[in-house]
């Protein structure tokens, strides 16, 4: 199977560290596993095996913020039509929700297999300091990404409130605990 990790970056936090577990379990079981990095930082060691690559932005304009995730979109589907040429993705793993707005607007995943990985609470950290009309836009922005689409989370709760908080329904809607090595955390 060939696998497609996309992800804003690999700074060194947690959802991070589970897209590397998840690449390197998938390797171990004989994918072909790619990872697309939006940001050119990376924290980890990268598994042995994973193709990766980094797409970056570049632009420096001054109203380069009003057009980013269409940009962005577009520089994404030139990586994956690329990258497609040694075979298409059978499955893709959109990661943390900058990223899932990107991927969303992708016209090159727009037929494949796409999965957003959801890694927390929505409601705390985009909803929990607005207010008003103000929450209901970003309720709506938040909808519109995932309205219909497939959804992994790392718990129910996670599932639960992406469901009841923006009223939303996806196509699939997926709980996949995180992984961890207890070898390594019994080191």
């Amino acid at each position: 199977m060939r696998i497609l990790f996309v992800i804003d970056g690999l700074p060194g936090g947690g959802a991070e560290k589970v897209v590397l577990t998840l690449a390197a379990q998938f390797l171990r079981d004989g994918d072909r596993v790619s990872l697309i990095s939006l940001r050119d930082v990376c924290e980890y060691p990268l598994p042995e095996g994973l193709d990766y690559q980094v797409v970056a932005d570049r632009c420096r304009k001054p109203w380069r913020k009003l057009t980013e995730l269409s940009r962005r979109a577009r520089q994404l589907d030139a990586a994956v039509v690329r990258a497609e040429q040694q075979g298409q993705f059978d499955l893709v793993l959109s990661n943390l929700h900058k990223t899932d707005r990107i991927v969303a607007r992708s016209r090159a995943l727009r037929e494949r297999n796409v999965w957003f990985c959801l890694h927390g609470v929505f409601s705390a950290s985009y909803l929990g300091h607005r207010t008003g009309f103000d929450r209901w836009m970003k309720q709506q922005k938040i909808k519109r990404i995932y309205q219909g689409r497939n959804v992994v989370t790392v718990s129910d709760a996670v599932g639960r409130d992406l469901v009841e908080e923006f009223a939303l329904r996806p196509a699939q809607l997926k709980t996949i605990y995180n992984p961890f090595d207890i070898t390594a955390l019994r080191a």
